[in-house]
């Protein structure tokens, strides 16, 4: 008996241990609004992180997850419209679910069309698009929207009242401007954060008018922001043609703000208590609820040197670095109506001058290099010359240096697939860190086939002026928004997992 009960023990103690795979469903889970995603659900009798292998015919792609747990409901993030989808679920040991299958549902109408006028895939920067699409057409929605880097709409999600500027935030969030209000969403279009002064923010925010340009997150949390006020001023022209200043004025101020997450105001800076309100460019003397649009600031950027801001005054004409403490730092852009002690701190250029007019987006490289999107309106100033013909809009970059107080002109990139363009207004302009490619967007371009509005985003490299590695078209049907499109921003983002997949976005509810 002893012997026997030794030898059944030896052999319970030979068999394997049970073989288990982790288990896929796909969740029918209420996500309206937003196309482009799957919510799946993993399960497996152990906690192990897990891969999704993705396979959808034309792309195959691995979503991997650190977290480990026997239940992980995941985001399916980046499908295109009307592929068959394969998932697998893949644990350590190469254990794998049986693949799931599920076909992409078709997106709106309102997708983009996206025509391609040149793509050099091995030279362009890898990741994809990311932009908010704005129809010029009532009850046309809006959204936001993303590329696959074969240029296909991989992710949409309806956005109304429309975004203005769009950015993925530090914490792997889209950013947006809506309606003068800072709004933050995950990945999947769930609304997170709402701060601004208007009545339906959830964190008031004390500014005198909406927030209009450029709100995003700084790494230490903060945020910041352009605003609005009215002020009186005693002097201000009447006239282009004699830009003198005349009677008293209403104009409105522009405020660059940085706030906290509960509404706090840190800083505050004002363009009229900085500048030379009797002197103007075109288009200042546009009429607002808030008097004369003096200055317009539309672009924003904060120096991490010294905490000083840069701020594109479009109409002065100006690009304008203020320190933290309200004290005018200098001043880069023509020359032309800045009179003491204002032109006593115009950078002086070294090896010629070339000046950006209406320009937008100032973007600051860590070397001190300072880039643009210069709209060109005008091509001067009401105080000198004579209007450019044919105006063309570009991007542009000086190097500036702050203790000479200088400013040399590096690159200007103005080519396209058709040729140089003109967009009067909106643009963008973003250095790629990966291959040093700049890439920019025409933001509305009335002058596009068709008739209506498109908007245009190419990709080139400072070095190659004449070589155009990317340049699409962008709109919507014309059946469907006949008067166009137009688009602020435009970012190019490496992936739609910037975090591991368990926390890009919050947890679906059931349908």
């Amino acid at each position: 008996m002893r012997w026997t009960l030794r030898v059944l023990v030896g052999l319970v103690g030979c068999v394997e241990p049970t073989q288990w795979r982790p288990e896929v469903v796909l969740l029918d889970a209420a996500s309206p609004g937003v196309h482009g995603l799957q919510w799946v659900e993993v399960t497996s009798p152990e906690a192990t992180p897990v891969t999704l292998q993705v396979d959808d015919g034309v792309r195959t792609w691995s979503v991997p997850t650190q977290r480990v747990a026997k239940t992980h409901v995941l985001p399916l993030l980046g499908l295109a419209a009307e592929r068959e989808v394969s998932v697998v679920a893949r644990a350590p040991s190469s254990r794998e679910s049986a693949p799931q299958r599920f076909v992409v549902p078709p997106f709106p109408d309102a997708v983009p069309v996206v025509e391609i006028l040149a793509h050099e895939p091995a030279e362009v920067e890898p990741g994809l698009l990311l932009f908010g699409l704005r129809a010029n057409d009532e009850d046309v929605p809006s959204a936001i929207v993303v590329l696959d880097e074969d240029l296909v709409p991989v992710l949409w999600i309806e956005a109304e009242p429309p975004v203005g500027d769009l950015r993925i935030g530090p914490r792997g969030q889209l950013v947006g401007l809506v309606a003068g209000d800072l709004m933050e969403w995950d990945l999947c279009g769930t609304l997170s954060r709402h701060i601004g002064p208007s009545p339906y923010a959830e964190v008031p925010l004390d500014v005198p008018d909406g927030l209009h340009h450029e709100g995003y997150p700084l790494e230490d949390g903060t945020y910041v922001a352009l605003s609005s006020e009215l002020r009186a001023v005693d002097a201000y022209p009447d006239s282009y043609d004699d830009p003198q200043p005349a009677g008293a004025a209403d104009v409105r101020d522009q405020l660059a703000v940085r706030f906290d997450a509960d509404g706090r105001v840190l800083e505050r800076i004002s363009l009229v208590d900085v500048l030379d309100t009797t002197r103007i460019s075109f288009d200042s003397l546009q009429r607002t609820p808030l008097g004369a649009d003096w200055a317009h600031a539309n672009g924003l950027a904060v120096d991490p040197r010294d905490g000083g801001w840069i701020i594109s005054a479009r109409h002065q004409d100006a690009l304008v670095k203020v320190h933290p403490d309200g004290e005018l730092a200098w001043i880069l852009g023509d020359p032309a109506g800045w009179r003491s002690p204002w032109a006593d701190r115009l950078l002086e250029p070294i090896g010629g001058a070339d000046w950006a007019y209406h320009h937008h987006a100032p973007e600051l490289l860590p070397d001190g290099t300072l880039i643009v999107f210069d709209n060109h309106n005008n091509g001067r100033t009401p105080y000198d010359g004579e209007p450019l013909s044919p105006v063309s809009s570009r991007a542009i970059a000086w190097r500036v240096d702050d203790a000479a107080g200088t400013v040399e002109h590096l690159w200007t990139l103005e080519q396209t697939a058709t040729g140089p363009l003109y967009a009067a207004v909106v643009g963008d302009a973003d250095y790629q860190p990966l291959s040093g490619n700049i890439l920019r967007n025409y933001g509305i371009l009335r002058d596009e086939p068709g008739g209506a509005s498109r908007a245009r985003v190419v990709e080139q490299h400072p070095s190659r002026p004449e070589d155009v590695l990317l340049d699409i078209r962008v709109s919507l049907p014309s059946e469907l928004a006949p008067s166009g499109v137009n688009m602020w921003r435009v970012e190019k983002i490496p992936s739609l997992y910037p975090l591991d997949p368990s926390e890009v976005c919050l947890p679906p509810s059931a349908g």
